[in-house]
């Protein structure tokens, strides 16, 4: 959280973008479901903005793998091809890497 608060003084637009992609992870290991997808959703949306298409991915796997059910599932595949697409050859693993989770 510390970290995320530091990012966020920094009053840019790709501080924020960071800041908010780990926050939505750091509440969901806490447990705190809803405030994580929010936090993810809004940090989904400057991802993409910011054309930070990775980071936007690997919100979109988390943010699935946090749904669940068949709704979840369509993201995280939706993610992993979108992944592929852009020559990742193993998108989980890349999703590992930039936003760590423990589901």
């Amino acid at each position: 959280e510390r970290y995320c608060a530091q990012l966020e003084r920094e009053q840019a637009s790709w501080a924020n973008a960071l800041a908010w992609h780990l926050r939505g992870p750091l509440l969901a290991m806490r447990g705190e479901q809803t405030a994580a997808l929010h936090w993810m959703e809004r940090a989904h949306r400057l991802c993409s903005e910011l054309g930070l298409r990775l980071h936007a991915y690997s919100l979109d796997y988390r943010a699935g793998q946090l749904l669940g059910g068949k709704q979840g599932a369509a993201r995280c595949e939706g993610a992993r091809l979108a992944l592929a697409e852009r020559g990742a050859r193993a998108p989980e693993k890349l999703v590992a890497m930039l936003l760590p989770l423990r589901v």
